[in-house]
């Protein structure tokens, strides 16, 4: 699959303009892109083959693997949430999991 030129894809980017998108809609979007970027059917047996794949070599870098399904989705929401400030559609992270430290 082509990303870059994929009609997923925009269905992706239009997920992520829409103000009123849930969580579950978001990972669900953010993760078919990571999955289409690294060729594979759904990202915990991405993660596993791309480890093995890994193991087998003698330099074998941890940075290289996708990022955990809870991971990814921690980065998913906050892309989203820039791209809602970005629109003028400021949402107060703290209603998305974020949480407040005491500084």
């Amino acid at each position: 699959m082509n990303v870059l030129n994929s009609s997923e894809l925009q269905k992706v980017v239009n997920i992520f303009r829409d103000e009123n998108t849930c969580p579950d809609d978001i990972d669900e979007a953010g993760q078919n892109v990571l999955i289409a970027l690294y060729e594979g059917k759904n990202s915990k047996e991405l993660r596993f083959k791309l480890l093995q794949k890994s193991l087998v070599k003698n330099n074998f870098n941890l940075a290289s693997l996708p990022p955990t399904t809870a991971a990814a989705l921690e980065n998913f929401l906050r892309a989203y949430l820039q791209v809602q400030l970005w629109s003028g559609f400021a949402k107060i992270p703290l209603d998305w999991d974020w949480k407040k430290n005491q500084t």
